[in-house]
């Protein structure tokens, strides 16, 4: 096939990526119908069913499209059983309100250990990345890996692999080839694989900075505790900051 105009070249591009949109559309809609027919469980707690309709929420942004979180909480207020409406006082509604509201843009922040759940240890130790929060996961499936052998000599039962979504301040990230396991600590962000990806990992005096394949800065880390921790949410760690990226790690 030859295109010799800047036209046609520009019709032929339209018509192969019109499907794609139509395709994407759908996917969204269906998404949509299946979010507005979710219905909190009897045997649920309120949290399980938050994450529930937050996982139908991440794959419609995934896909271009917007599930505000307004309309998460007010999903997750208005269908919760009967069994808990007389516990929800307009206090606890505003308390919902903030505290959902404030997971979904930080993705399950630890209040009580003020620590995100999404910081990840930067270990030049371990071999894989590795994560033992399922909800993460924008798909997981078998590996031949079944156990993994940790720093303090515990061998720990491997559930599953696959690439994981997490927010950061400067957009939507992804990290593939992770591991599920699910008695792990601490999130782990291996050295050894990020190199294998062609990453620059630099260790200087108290501080580790990360480049991707062109060089780029993505995150200046400063060690605290002798341990250098990457918070995607955190401001300061950005070298880099572009807020509509959707990149992978």
């Amino acid at each position: 096939m030859s295109l010799k105009t800047a036209k046609k070249i520009w019709d032929y591009l339209k018509a192969e990526y019109e499907g794609d949109e139509r395709i994407r559309g759908m996917k969204v809609l269906n998404l949509i119908r299946d979010f507005e027919l979710q219905k909190m469980k009897e045997s649920e707690s309120v949290e399980e069913y938050f994450d529930r309709l937050l996982s139908i929420a991440n794959k419609v942004r995934l896909l271009g499209s917007v599930l505000n979180d307004s309309r998460i909480v007010e999903k997750l207020l208005v269908t919760v059983p009967k069994k808990f409406e007389a516990t929800i006082t307009t206090r606890e509604h505003q308390r919902l309100v903030k505290y959902f509201s404030y997971r979904a843009l930080e993705c399950f922040t630890s209040t009580s250990r003020g620590e995100s759940s999404e910081s990840w240890l930067i270990d030049s130790g371990c071999t894989n990345h590795m994560t033992n929060d399922k909800k993460f996961f924008e798909e997981l499936r078998d590996t031949k890996v079944k156990r993994v052998w940790i720093g303090n000599g515990e061998h720990l039962e491997v559930k599953g692999k696959g690439t994981i979504v997490i927010t950061s301040y400067e957009g939507i990230k992804f990290i593939p080839n992770v591991l599920f396991v699910p008695k792990i600590d601490q999130n782990l962000l291996s050295v050894g694989q990020l190199l294998d990806k062609g990453y620059k990992v630099l260790f200087e005096n108290t501080q580790c900075l990360i480049k991707d394949a062109n060089g780029k800065d993505l995150f200046n880390v400063k060690m605290k505790g002798k341990t250098f921790v990457l918070n995607p949410m955190e401001k300061e760690q950005m070298a880099f900051i572009s807020r509509t990226s959707a990149t992978e790690i």
